[in-house]
């Protein structure tokens, strides 16, 4: 009778632990994450922008780009910060925000709106003077 009371409470006890368990490796968590939009001035996504996360205090960096609708994420990265976030593209100016701050177990955000890199120029026009000292008459040894 005892015996079957001590094989009852161990399966109780085994039973308990293996369900603590998932909730105890939550507890190991120990990082935070960072995503958001990288668009134009007129709203359309970037795609494949490069966004650099940089740690300031230690300047630790981590690197990501944007996939085809404009999203960037980046995990494992320390909590608090200050962090300086940068967005660059080809044809763009770069965009950054300073003094980020992440906290533990959650995803900051921080979107970005790039301005065009393109000048807009006035009406030009190119004049040059023909040199005629190489032709295709004086080509060979006899020239």
């Amino acid at each position: 009778m005892q015996r079957s009371i001590v094989k009852l409470l161990a399966t109780a006890l085994a039973i308990l632990v293996a369900a603590a368990a998932p909730s105890a490796l939550a507890q190991g968590l120990t990082t935070s994450a960072l995503s958001g939009f990288v668009n134009n001035k007129q709203g359309q996504p970037v795609a494949g922008a490069t966004v650099t996360i940089t740690h300031e205090d230690s300047g630790t960096q981590s690197v990501t780009t944007t996939r085809a609708n404009g999203q960037y994420n980046m995990s494992g990265l320390r909590i608090g910060g200050p962090y300086t976030v940068n967005a660059t593209a080809a044809g763009f100016q770069e965009a950054s925000h300073s003094s980020v701050y992440l906290e533990l177990g959650q995803t900051g955000t921080e979107n970005f709106s790039l301005s065009s890199d393109v000048l807009q120029l006035e009406v030009f026009s190119v004049t040059a003077d023909r040199d005629t000292t190489f032709g295709s008459g004086k080509m060979g040894t006899g020239s």
